[in-house]
Formats: C-alpha cells, structure tokens, sequence
C-alpha cells in the first residue's frame, strides 16, 4: 500500500523528475554529467541532489560504479504530479460500438486490442458479474421513521442501494456499531460468500440462549441487519481476459526468464484479479458512499447500480498492488461499466519504467470510447453524421 506523500521542491524536485524521465526513456542509470545539460546545472551540484534524493529513498544506486534509478517511492512522486487531462472522447468509435453489439466477449476483445497496439504492454479486461464483486464497505442512511437505505460498495467500485425496513429500530449510534461490524467482519468476501455465511452465523444466533450476554445480541442485531441489506443475486462468475504477455519478454526488466515468468504466472492467477480490483477500489475511496443525493431522490426497491460518472484511474507502482508476483510491475487501471451486469476494468500492466502519463491518458481515453460504444449499442446515442476517430 502507498505511504505518506512526499514533499519536495525546487531543484530536488526537477532533477528527480529528470531522473525519471531519463530513466524511462533509456532504461539505463542516469549519471549526474547526463542531466548536466539540459537543467543547466553542473554535475557536482547535481550528484550532491541525487545523494540527498537516495537518502530518501527516491532514487537508488544499482551499482557504486553507476549512475542511479528511481525507487517505488520516487516513481510514486513523479506519478502523483502527473496532469493527464483527458477530455471525453467526442465521438464513438465504430469499431467497439460494433464490438459492444456482438457481446461482452467481443468487446473486452476489441479493447484489448486498441490497449496493446497503442501502448506495446501486456492489457487486461475484467468484468465481474454483481455476485463476484468483494464487498469493500457498507453504509446505512436513515430515509424517514421506517425505513432506511443500505448503499453498498464493491470492489469493483459500482455502489448499489436497497431500501429496507429494519428488523428492530435502531438509534443512530446502533446503526453506526452495526455498519462496522459488518464491514470489519465481511470485508473481502464476495456476495455469494457473504450470504452464505450469514445464512450459517444466523442460524448459530437464533439458536442460542436467550439471555446470552450483550456482544452477542448485538451481533445478532447486526447481521439481522446484513440479511436485509446485502444485495442478493445469482451464481457468480468472472470473465478475465489477457492480451500481449508477449511484450513483457522484450522489457529490459524482465529479459531474464524467472522473473517474467513470475509476472505472467501471477497473471494466470483469480485471485490476482480479484485483489486489483479491491485495491482499485480502495485508491478511488468510499467517499462515494456518502453522496447520497441522487440515491434519496430515486431510492425505493432492490439493488441496482449508480454509475461511477468520470470515475478514477488507479496506478499501482511496485509492491502498492498487494500482489506480490507483480512487484515488479507498475499498474495502470480504470473502472468501467461493460454491460447493466457487469462491472470491472481495463488497464496495463508492465515495467515500473513506464511513459505514466501517456499510458494513464491511454487508459482513460479507452475508458470514454467503451463507454460511449456501449451508449450507442443500447441505442442511447445516434451514430448519424459521426466520423471515425482513433482508438487511442
């Protein structure tokens, strides 16, 4: 996971990012006397910066002899000053808008397509159905005297609501116990794992003692709760698909066997996907949760969906994934609606020396042509008069 953010200024700040840059550009270490032109300032001065700059931990030196290449922590600092501004794409392209028409399949297909051709990385499409999504958080919002709104989020970072009355009223101060404990307890699991285990613990409770001690009756209460406010659904199933594993073996990174063989065995792994996806989730935040507004005005009913709007594009440098067979790796992802029930995202994945900001503005701007391919194919948008504009 990330740490504190790093604060760096002026001339420190300039020869890290020229650092960087070199480095991604040339994957070679970068020597001060390399950086001496173009900033303008003299080698000793910038050998004396770069020392300070490995102190702390934002550059490392590979050999004594050599020059020097960022860490984690100091691709983090670059990554987290990137601007990408990308605009929506102003026109669907026809190619996923046909895609989009022929099926789920096609489409996670045709984006592979675009991602790998436009970036010569390994791209990833998953799509969780709503039962596959892990629960990340739940929150409880009081509608009137009798009734009140469970707003769920899922790794996947779709936030679904269900209006329920509530087993027994609860004061404000409850509902807050009981949110936490459901969170604390089923955070992780997915929702076909959630209620079968609630189904099991309810069964234990309702059969204990009645005057079995306060911690007790309160979990009780509680998952009373979690009965009524997670959503239900049907056999879950989750569609990965993978392209250009190739293109890792061409990386200087990874030219040695064992280690791109990790990567492309940990890419072969379920639960590596279902990890990104959570800690995707987790880099967006449950804020979300919290803006209610549009939930009130329309809340009524069982679950469904709220579009994530511009939604969010994560970058995973080293080992802040949590996947430790991509530690190597940098990640760059975006949620998407695929379909009305399926959820996921797209994104790269490749070397740690990665051009960020050109792959982060890859992956968004992809995510806003999907999105637009799959409005047209719903017939929610007129394709008349519309021109043929790049994938990427």
């Amino acid at each position: 996971m990330r740490g504190q953010a790093i604060a760096i200024d002026g001339r420190p700040r300039e020869v890290l990012h020229a650092a960087v840059e070199r480095y991604i550009a040339s994957a070679e270490p970068v020597a001060s006397a390399v950086l001496s032109r173009p900033l303008r300032l003299s080698s000793a001065l910038i050998r004396s910066i770069m020392m300070g700059l490995e102190d702390r931990g934002l550059l490392q030196q590979p050999h004594t002899s050599a020059g020097r290449i960022p860490t984690d922590r100091g691709y983090r600092f670059y990554v987290d000053e990137l601007h990408t501004g990308i605009a929506a794409a102003e026109a669907p392209n026809l190619l996923l808008v046909n895609a989009a028409r022929e099926g789920l399949r096609t489409l996670m297909q045709a984006a592979l397509a675009a991602l790998t051709a436009q970036t010569q990385l390994t791209a990833f499409a998953i799509a969780a159905t709503r039962e596959e999504e892990l629960h990340h958080h739940i929150e409880f919002v009081r509608l009137d005297a009798e009734r009140l709104l469970a707003v769920h989020l899922s790794s996947t970072g779709v936030v679904r609501r269900r209006v329920f009355t509530p087993p027994i009223p609860a004061t404000d101060a409850q509902l807050e116990q009981f949110r936490n404990l459901l969170n604390e307890r089923y955070r992780g699991l997915s929702l076909k794992q959630i209620r079968e285990r609630l189904a099991a613990e309810l069964t234990v409770l309702r059969a204990g003692d009645a005057n079995d001690g306060d911690d007790r009756a309160t979990t009780k209460q509680a998952l009373d709760f979690g009965d009524q406010a997670f959503p239900g659904g049907s056999e879950p199933a989750l569609d990965v698909a993978v392209a250009g594993q190739h293109h890792l073996l061409g990386q200087p990174e990874f030219r040695l066997g064992t280690s791109a063989a990790r990567v492309l065995e940990e890419l072969e792994r379920r639960e590596t996907w279902l990890r990104l996806l959570d800690a995707m989730t987790s880099d967006a935040g449950a804020h979300s949760l919290l803006d209610t507004g549009g939930m009130l005005a329309s809340a009524g009913g069982s679950a469904s969906p709220l579009h994530h709007g511009s939604g969010h594009v994560s970058v995973f440098i080293g080992r802040e994934s949590g996947v430790d067979g991509l530690s190597d790796c940098a990640i760059v992802m975006a949620p998407i609606d695929w379909d009305a029930d399926h959820s996921g995202s797209v994104g790269l994945v490749g070397p740690m020396r990665m051009a960020y900001a050109a792959m982060m503005a890859t992956v968004e701007l992809l995510r806003n042509h999907l999105s637009r391919a799959r409005a047209v194919g719903a017939g929610h948008l007129d394709l008349t008069h519309t021109s043929r504009p790049p994938l990427c």
